[in-house]
């Protein structure tokens, strides 16, 4: 029986202080991944304990070198106030280092409004999805939707409420 690989899911909490690590939000949503739908998406992915980076002790480039030796890791970002310009420096970084990455990022910094989103969006081309909305149910949707085909399929990210996405040059928001 061959074994098939499972693809790293990595909840990357970067800020420049222990104090405003986004702890809680991406806790959240690994939780949530790892038992929704009876763990199903376990099947695929390996969902990783939360990365630290960007504080003491934890530099932020200790997560590029684990992610370029991952084969297609998933990132999962968590964007406030406060780690917003560190996220979208470390998106960057990260499609340099592992171009093969998926970027997935949410929080309140990410614009919400028609528009705005898809401005965000092309103005950081390193991330491939922006969630709107509460992150664990639309990451679970976009992991278990991504388990049977990749990005580019046409129309694959359709029925998942409240998000944006790349596909291509083209980017495309869900209802």
């Amino acid at each position: 029986m061959i074994t098939q690989k499972k693809i790293p899911v990595f909840p990357l909490v970067l800020a420049n202080s222990f104090g405003t690590l986004p702890y809680l939000s991406l806790g959240m949503v690994a939780a949530y991944l790892r038992r929704h739908d009876d763990s199903a998406l376990l099947d695929h992915y390996q969902v990783e304990r939360l990365q630290l980076g960007g504080v003491e002790g934890h530099p932020i480039e200790n997560i590029y070198a684990q992610l370029e030796a991952a084969s297609q890791p998933v990132c999962l970002l968590s964007s406030y106030v406060w780690n917003h310009q560190l996220n979208m420096k470390a998106a960057q970084a990260i499609k340099e280092h592992c171009p093969s990455a998926l970027i997935i990022i949410g929080g309140p910094e990410i614009p919400k409004y028609v528009g705005e989103t898809e401005s965000f969006m092309n103005d950081n081309p390193a991330i491939d999805i922006a969630v709107l909305g509460e992150g664990e149910a639309a990451c679970a949707e976009i992991l278990s939707k991504l388990s049977t085909a990749d990005l580019t399929s046409q129309g694959l990210l359709e029925g998942v409420t409240g998000i944006v996405y790349r596909s291509g040059d083209a980017l495309f928001r869900t209802g």
